[in-house]
């Protein structure tokens, strides 16, 4: 395997090709104009690096060197299926190996919800809503994931009065008073969908729908009785905040498009932590989500047009959320074949 890191400057953004043919995500925001990457190739043992000028961060940031023993060596790198990869969300704070998406499982399928009233020019109810997240469930094998933070855990159960809360499994009295507040930007513990929360027309979203899709899990994930809710999981996640890169992990059309395998890495390591995406379970997840809302529902719409717009909308939406989160964090782009 050939281990390939390029990092670019933080300039406006847009995909760009490469000169050694690799062609390197710049991040995608809407209306951003494109980035020129002036690079220099080094040699690492085994590994391959190209690196790019970039302008000062006002944090510690890894150097290629540095990410390189944060990666790890190419061999050691875990591989999922496609099929039943779960996201875990933007965020440096995983000790174990995933695949990640702005707002994890439930940041993609709120982008899908949101495309889907789009193209339909519908507003969807929360019977809707709900209707259509079971049915999401019902035709998949992986876990479907929402990500919280500690700290806002424990201001939940503050405001509840409690000692300690527990977001799987509350107790039955306490259930009501926690869904009308897991709505409110201040207990929502994923900052994809907090700034989602608090600027919807920003991100394009209307703002009840992120409040249907939210009170669609917990009441799935709450019922002991629903079949479905052993496919729902909360990552919650602990500790301050280190990160010191962006990283973007792409893999080989033969892994993904012929293997149906990507990538999964650690976000945290005992060398480091860095915000992560992970493309090529993106791009799967978008195309399961596409091929659902154009056969599997009522009305049904063309695919094509819906991962189309998914694709222009998630790019917008990363580049909002990336300027905010990561701010002058170095952004580097690991392929490998």
């Amino acid at each position: 395997s050939e281990l390939v890191f390029a990092q670019f400057e933080e300039l406006p953004r847009k995909r760009q090709p490469f000169s050694s043919g690799v062609l390197l995500p710049l991040g995608g925001a809407l209306g951003l104009a494109q980035s020129h990457v002036r690079a220099i190739a080094a040699d690492n043992n085994s590994t391959h690096f190209v690196a790019a000028a970039v302008i000062d961060a006002p944090t510690p940031v890894l150097t290629p060197d540095q990410l390189n023993a944060f990666i790890g060596p190419v061999s050691r790198i875990e591989w999922q299926d496609a099929a039943s990869v779960s996201f875990g969300c933007f965020d440096g704070r995983y000790p174990n190996a995933n695949a990640y998406a702005h707002g994890g499982d439930f940041g993609e399928f709120l982008l899908a919800l949101t495309v889907y009233e789009h193209i339909i020019q519908k507003e969807l109810s929360q019977i809707d809503t709900s209707s259509l997240f079971a049915s999401w469930l019902a035709v998949q094998s992986r876990i479907f994931t929402i990500c919280t933070d500690a700290l806002v855990t424990k201001q939940l159960a503050d405001a509840l009065g409690v000692r300690s809360l527990d977001l799987k499994q509350p107790p039955l009295e306490l259930q009501a008073a926690l869904m009308m507040r897991l709505v409110s930007p201040e207990y929502v513990g994923c900052e994809h969908t907090r700034r989602i929360l608090t600027q919807p027309e920003s991100f394009s979203v209307r703002r009840a729908l992120v409040d249907n899709l939210i009170r669609s899990f917990y009441s799935v994930l709450w019922n002991e009785f629903h079949p479905l809710r052993r496919r729902l999981d909360v990552q919650e996640l602990s500790g301050a905040h280190a990160e010191r890169a962006v990283l973007t992990v792409r893999s080989s059309h033969w892994c993904v498009g012929e293997q149906r395998l990507v990538p999964i890495v650690p976000s945290r390591a005992r060398t480091g932590s860095a915000y992560i995406l992970t493309t090529d379970a993106i791009e799967q997840r978008r195309f399961d989500l596409s091929l659902f809302f154009s056969t599997q529902v009522s009305p049904p719409v063309e695919r094509l047009e819906l991962i189309k717009r998914m694709r222009a909308l998630g790019d917008g939406q990363a580049a909002l959320i990336e300027k905010a989160v990561a701010g002058f964090q170095r952004s580097y782009s690991l392929m490998l074949r």
